[in-house]
C-alpha cells in the first residue's frame, strides 16, 4: 500500500481501472494515448514493485501527457547510450578478469 495513505493498485486492478470507459475518456482528455492500455502498467510502476501508488500515478500522467518533445527523445537516447557504455565497461572488465572464456553452449538468438 501507499505509505502516504493513498491507494495502490496491483496490475490486475490497474488494468481494470484503465479499461473503464470513463477513465479512458479522461485519459484521452489529458492527451494520454489509450491505444494499448495493457502496456501502460510498466510506465505507471517505475520502481517495478507490482503496485501503482497515487504519487506514481500522478507522475506518470505528467510524463505521458502530449506528444513526445525533442528533449524527451534526446533524454532516452542519452540514457540508452549510458547503459551501452556501462555494458561495454562490464564486458571489458569481465574479459580482463576471466580471460577469453570459450562458450560451452549457445544462448539467445544472437549466440
Amino acid at each position: 500500500p501507499d505509505v502516504a495513505g493513498g491507494f495502490a493498485l496491483n496490475e490486475d486492478a490497474f488494468r481494470s481501472v484503465m479499461g473503464d470507459g470513463m477513465v479512458r475518456d479522461l485519459m484521452e482528455d489529458l492527451d494520454i494515448s489509450m491505444s494499448n492500455p495493457s502496456c501502460l502498467f510498466d510506465a505507471f510502476d517505475p520502481n517495478d514493485d507490482g503496485e501503482v501508488t497515487m504519487a506514481e500515478f500522478v507522475q506518470a500522467i505528467l510524463k505521458l501527457r502530449g506528444e513526445p518533445q525533442k528533449n524527451d527523445i534526446i533524454s532516452c537516447f542519452v540514457a540508452v547510450r549510458a547503459l551501452q557504455d556501462k555494458f561495454d565497461n562490464l564486458s571489458l572488465f569481465l574479459k580482463t578478469r576471466l580471460g577469453d572464456v570459450p562458450r560451452t553452449h549457445k544462448v539467445g538468438p544472437f549466440a
